[in-house]
């Protein structure tokens, strides 16, 4: 008897499907994997220097402070909790999160204190938020949120990136000489504080930009996405369809 490919794909598909679901109900099932979060609060810091990346997820509040002294990073986290952080570097990128598969009950409290000579280069994930307590002066920065990753801050660059997905939020106030960003699924990029000279820029599936642009804009636009902006820049290319809208606001 044969069986038809399209059977024999179906079947596999199928079982790996089940061997995944089995693996992943079996992890979060260990005990090890479930913490309700005490009352106790505690803060460790942690020997890191030389750093000027960061990626933060899972929870995570990171506070980054400039400095001229000393480099330190200091969690303040629920005491039961620390045994499912997950904290290293890796050449200039320093790495903060939790561990696979923790499911935390209760109050949480995941709060990351950073100081740091620079930072120029940000990831942030999984419900994470990052936010400068000082203003960031670099040539170059670039920024990347995704899954309700969030960034907050000042800065006064000359380029800058922004990366955005998945329910992510940047916040950004200052100047930059030329802003590019990359916006998808319901991602935003504000606010009309952040002077821009040069502007590109490409949103899809229902993001938004609130910007304000002195000199040129390059733009497209897709699938019900805006860019609202203040200024009297030129508009050098203009791509806006599938319901999209490029708003001039006075």
């Amino acid at each position: 008897m044969r069986i038809n490919q399209n059977q024999l794909l179906t079947k596999t598909i199928f079982f790996k499907v089940i061997i995944v679901l089995i693996t992943a109900t079996t992890l979060l099932s260990c005990e090890d994997n479930f913490i309700r979060a005490s009352g106790d609060i505690e803060t460790r810091e942690y020997s890191f220097s030389e750093f000027n990346s960061i990626e933060v997820s899972n929870d995570f509040n990171a506070y980054v402070h400039f400095t001229e002294g000393e480099e330190s990073v200091e969690i303040e986290a629920n005491s039961n909790v620390f045994r499912a952080i997950r904290i290293d570097q890796e050449g200039s990128n320093l790495k903060i999160r939790l561990k696979n598969f923790v499911v935390i009950k209760g109050k949480e409290t995941l709060n990351v204190y950073i100081s740091a000579k620079n930072i120029t280069n940000y990831k942030v994930s999984t419900d994470a938020k990052i936010e400068l307590e000082d203003k960031l002066i670099s040539n170059n920065v670039f920024i990347e949120a995704f899954a309700n990753g969030s960034f907050k801050g000042e800065v006064e660059a000359e380029n800058i990136e922004v990366k955005l997905s998945a329910d992510s939020k940047v916040d950004l106030f200052g100047s930059a000489t030329k802003l590019k960003a990359k916006l998808t699924a319901d991602s935003e990029l504000r606010n009309y504080d952040l002077e821009v000279e040069d502007l590109n820029i490409d949103l899809l599936a229902d993001s938004r930009a609130y910007l304000s642009v002195s000199n040129t804009i390059d733009v497209e636009a897709k699938a019900n996405s805006r860019l609202y902006y203040k200024g009297d820049a030129e508009i050098t290319h203009e791509k806006v369809n599938s319901g999209s809208k490029l708003i001039h606001k006075d």
